[in-house]
């Protein structure tokens, strides 16, 4: 079993740059963890089309309660 100095839940605006920091400090001591199925180059195709309903909550259709705000969330 890895043991690991740090875990960084989610790599968004906020723990993408902590994990950063974190692991030029320690390495790979450092373990991300992220929601949804891992990936790799091979997975990634150049339309939105097909990226977005696999990349993005509820397929990218996420939106404030009333509809007025569509959201993004990865």
């Amino acid at each position: 079993m890895k043991r690991y100095k740090a875990v960084v839940v989610g790599t968004g605006a906020g723990g993408g740059p902590v994990a950063s920091r974190l692991a030029a400090t320690w390495g790979d001591g450092v373990a991300l963890l992220e929601a949804g199925a891992h990936r790799t180059a091979r997975d990634f195709i150049e339309l939105e089309r097909d990226m977005v309903p696999q990349l993005y909550v509820q397929g990218g259709a996420q939106a404030t309660e009333d509809g007025a705000i569509g959201l993004l969330q990865g």
